[in-house]
């Protein structure tokens, strides 16, 4: 299980998060794009989505998170 799970269309900023929150002893995972399915495949403690990613809203996660 990872502590955080970054999901961002932005590649610099997830790179960016994720070496922070790493250097904090935190297991981070991140997502990049459309992540619906993989999504779906990571447990996480805590789930930091941007609101707007590509074409789809990061609110849409939102739910198939909360039925896993």
């Amino acid at each position: 299980m990872y502590d955080v799970c970054l999901i961002d269309d932005d590649e610099i900023l997830l790179r960016t998060l994720a070496r922070r929150l790493t250097q904090q002893d935190l297991k981070v995972a991140t997502l990049q794009g459309p992540v619906t399915q993989q999504l779906l495949q990571i447990t996480a403690h805590c789930y930091l989505i941007d609101l707007r990613i590509a074409e789809q809203s990061g609110l849409s996660l939102i739910t198939p998170l909360r039925q896993k």
